[in-house]
């Protein structure tokens, strides 16, 4: 039998029920948290199932490591000079 880690455990409720959602989710004396997103396995999924949330976060992965690619661009030129 699979134990349920309530701690990391995370309920989300997808399409027509989520302008009626159901009662919360108890397991044993915890309640699981209802979330609108969460990320699995590096993508953001999103209660309405649309991308817009993990386009953003990609954008701005891109936008923080942009200057260190840049930068190592210019290193190998110099070096292959």
């Amino acid at each position: 039998m699979m134990n349920i880690n309530t701690r990391k455990t995370n309920g989300m409720v997808l399409g027509p029920l989520s302008r009626d959602p159901p009662p919360q989710i108890i397991i044993g004396d915890l309640t699981v948290e209802r979330v609108s997103q969460f990320k699995l396995l590096g993508i953001i999924v999103s209660d309405k199932l649309k991308w817009n949330d993990n386009v953003a976060n990609i954008s701005l992965l891109q936008d923080e490591q942009a200057p260190a690619l840049s930068q190592a661009t210019e290193t190998s030129k110099n070096v292959n000079e």
